[in-house]
């Protein structure tokens, strides 16, 4: 179980270090915890994204595409 602290401003920083890439001090969009953590889950839920806490391939930690599995950030980098 993740513990977070959340602060009014809309991101959260964890406080303890979670089972994932995600460690002691990370800032992440509070909206991304809402997400499911599984693709399966998302399509099920019939959403466009999921959040895994785990890193992609290229050491990103971001909400991931259910059509495609790929990152944000690998696709701003032209990698997705």
């Amino acid at each position: 179980m993740m513990h977070v602290h959340i602060p009014a401003h809309g991101l959260v920083r964890t406080t303890i270090k979670v089972p994932s890439a995600l460690q002691k001090g990370d800032v992440i969009p509070r909206t991304w915890l809402a997400l499911p953590r599984t693709k399966a889950a998302a399509i099920a839920r019939d959403l466009p994204w999921y959040f895994t806490g785990e890193p992609c391939p290229h050491g990103h930690v971001s909400i991931r595409k259910v059509t495609c599995s790929g990152c944000p950030a690998c696709r701003r980098e032209g990698r997705g």
